[in-house]
């Protein structure tokens, strides 16, 4: 009797081991879209095909009709009505190019003498997105029987199975799943006795694909479908035009066409089977054949679709655009536990597999840097402007701190375009880098990564540095070297931003309406930049202001509040980016 399962499901733990190159390594999938990343040989195909081998699912056994039977009854010219529903049934569970849903085990795997027998090789856990529902724990293993030289994996159910059966064959879980490996980017030139074939694709799914087509390729076509078949297991389609044949289709345009082949038939099979509780797609090299704009389009296609489909996918992958761009999606609060990316590496000649947090640490890896020549795993650090980068820097002087930090200094927006980038999600300024807004704005408390610079009296940082200077009394100008408060009173803006402060720049008779005023129209804060460029050439060495304002200020409830806040941000940064940041505690 066939198991079925409640909706729906997904693996939720695996554990592989001894098997080829695999020891021991676990991880825990997302419910929609897994990225394996890695160097060549390191499992990333082994783990799919291991994923692949638990599973069946096909007319015999869901409504016990053999592929003999149907081809029996579809070869009658008058089948009966009963015969007719059977060949129905049939159909409706298979994929839209006529296969099952399952993959044999010579399709991912060629086991030999040199692999080892009656071993465990992986333990699997799916998990049903409803809390009521049981989990799903079975074992793939390996047996050794006397009359074959080559072992057998085996599937082995440990819950939903009587305890007291005698039972030692492999009992595979009734789930749909579709697996493409690399032989579907066999060259189109290679293959032989290509034909056209009728998938029988209803109209409305012909024209989503050719949608998505497109959108993937970035390019416009034919929306002539054709099926494409051969004898030697090829199932492709594409949208050819009427003067081209099917050979003419490159590789990309193949792959693309057998992707969405698969995706589409995990919709037939949600409407047309009661009990569908998702399924499984798993793509060896995702990336190949495509260009990187393809590759993006592609990810979020599927991504959108298991989504809608109720299915998990799982696929392997070289293409750091490819990763950066998943990574970008996975820091979306919307895609929370839906997204993970793995990083497959061997060290001290055991395989592991860690979640990718950094994409350097990939980069590294795909580009096997030396340490010197590695990326650096730096926080990029974001302002409004270069005078408040004058700031931070005379705040925060610890070199540990700042090689945790990438000033961005050729980067300027105003606050409000810089919430703005946090409201439209973008990844950069959502969670990848620090904020810092000016200490006349208000970073919103619910933000982690957006911070203010500290001033006492909610000025920007012009007008910060300028109450430090104005004062001819202040300590600071018993320290300065070559540099004295008449200097900084004749500054050529000195007058100007005077009448800034006491409100008459932009009177009658102020300079913003004189036509010939070397200010004239220039805005408040254009002055004041003026002024800071000038004045800033004087500031060297023991001359900083906003050093010695620190040094007076230690205590200040708004500097320790800055300081706070950026470790904070830091540690929220980098959190989300895998960097170590484990001294962080003692160095602000």
């Amino acid at each position: 009797m066939a198991w079925k399962n409640p909706q729906h499901y997904y693996i939720s733990n695996a554990t592989f081991e001894n098997f080829r190159i695999i020891n021991n390594i676990n991880f825990k999938p997302a419910k929609h879209l897994n990225i394996l990343a890695g160097k060549n040989g390191t499992a990333k195909s082994t783990i799919l095909g291991m994923i692949a081998q638990g599973f069946s699912f096909n007319p015999k056994i869901i409504y016990d009709i053999s592929k003999t039977e149907y081809e029996t009854i579809n070869s009658k010219t008058n089948p009966t009505p009963a015969e007719i529903e059977k060949m129905q049934l049939f159909e409706s569970i298979t994929t839209y190019n006529e296969k099952n849903f399952e993959s044999r085990a010579d399709e991912h795997f060629k086991l030999s003498t040199a692999d080892v027998k009656r071993k465990r090789h992986a333990s699997i856990t799916m998990k049903a997105n409803q809390n009521n529902k049981p989990d799903i724990n079975y074992l793939i293993e390996s047996n050794d029987y006397a009359d074959r030289r080559n072992p057998r994996l085996v599937t082995r159910r440990i819950n939903n199975i009587d305890e007291s059966s005698t039972d030692t064959s492999s009992s595979n879980i009734i789930f749909p799943v579709i697996y493409l490996g690399l032989k579907r980017v066999n060259p189109i030139v290679q293959e032989r006795g290509l034909k056209e074939k009728n998938y029988g694709l209803p109209e409305s799914d012909i024209e989503e694909i050719f949608d998505l087509y497109q959108s993937i390729l970035l390019k416009k076509y034919n929306s002539n479908f054709i099926g494409i078949s051969n004898n030697n297991d090829k199932r492709t389609a594409a949208f050819i035009p009427k003067e081209r044949s099917i050979e003419m289709i490159s590789s990309g345009e193949d792959n693309i066409g057998q992707i969405l082949l698969a995706l589409y038939s995990f919709k037939k099979l949600k409407k047309n089977y009661d009990e569908y509780s998702g399924g499984i797609l798993l793509i060896d090299e995702i990336d190949v054949t495509l260009y990187p704009a393809a590759q993006i389009r592609l990810l979020k296609i599927l991504y959108s679709k298991a989504k809608e489909f109720g299915i998990q996918i799982f696929c392997t992958t070289h293409s750091l655009e490819l990763i950066e761009y998943a990574m970008d999606l996975k820091l979306s609060p919307n895609n929370r536990n839906l997204i993970e990316l793995f990083n497959l590496n061997i060290e001290h000649r055991d395989l592991g597999i860690m979640p990718i947090t950094n994409i350097n640490t990939i980069k590294n890896q795909f580009f096997v840097a030396a340490e010197k020549e590695m990326s650096s795993e730096k926080i990029p650090v974001y302002f409004e402007d270069k005078e408040a980068i004058y700031v931070f820097k005379g705040l925060v002087t610890k070199k540990k701190i700042l090689s945790y930090l990438n000033i961005q200094n050729s980067f300027s927006l105003g606050c409000t375009e810089l919430l703005k980038l946090h409201k439209f999600k973008i990844p950069e300024f959502n969670a990848r880098s620090i904020v810092c807004l000016d200490g006349d704005n208000v970073a919103p408390k619910n933000i982690k990564n957006y911070i203010n610079l500290p001033s006492e009296n909610k000025y920007p940082p012009e007008r910060f540095v300028f109450e430090i200077l104005d004062d001819n009394n202040s300590e600071y100008w018993d320290n300065t070297k070559n540099y004295s408060h008449e200097i900084f009173m004749n500054n050529p803006h000195y007058d100007i931003i005077k009448r800034i402060l006491r409100d008459t720049y932009a009177n009658d008779d102020g300079p913003y309406n004189i036509v010939h005023s070397d200010y004239y129209k220039k805005k408040p804060r254009e002055v004041w930049k003026m002024w800071f460029k000038h004045e800033q050439l004087n500031w060297k060495g023991p001359n900083n202001p906003v050093k010695f304002w620190k040094s007076k200020n230690n205590l200040s409830p708004s500097l320790e509040k800055f300081y706070e806040d950026l470790k904070k941000s830091i540690e929220y940064v980098a959190n989300k980016s895998g960097i170590d940041i484990s001294d962080i505690e003692h160095l602000l």
